[in-house]
């Protein structure tokens, strides 16, 4: 199986002779592959246990009593608030929010 890097779309996007033939479409390609892939990764669940995401950032938590809101990471005393300012106790796991919807993907607005 082919395995994509990105050393390798480097070298797709600097005219790896393997596929010179297809150039910027291939390049195009493998680039929307890895964003693809990046995105997925950012939707998995990460333990607290095994890291701290960036502070300021909103995420979406779960904590030890199974439930699951939206909170901003701070790094003063390593506190979780929700976007009303209150503290959120507990939390063991946080994923990123997914990104909005794209141009492309929005449906026409109905007026």
């Amino acid at each position: 199986m082919y395995s994509l890097t990105s050393e390798r779309l480097e070298e797709l996007k600097h005219g790896d002779e393997e596929l010179t033939y297809y150039g910027d479409l291939v390049a195009e390609m493998a680039s929307e592959l890895l964003s693809l892939r990046q995105r997925v990764a950012e939707t998995e669940w990460v333990k607290v246990s095994e890291g701290l995401p960036i502070a300021g950032k909103r995420y979406w938590v779960h904590m030890s009593n199974d439930y699951e809101v939206i909170a901003t990471y701070t790094e003063t005393k390593g506190t979780w608030k929700n976007d009303s300012g209150e503290f959120v106790a507990n939390v063991t796991h946080y994923m990123p929010l997914p990104l909005p919807p794209r141009e492309s993907e929005k449906e026409s607005e109905v007026g």
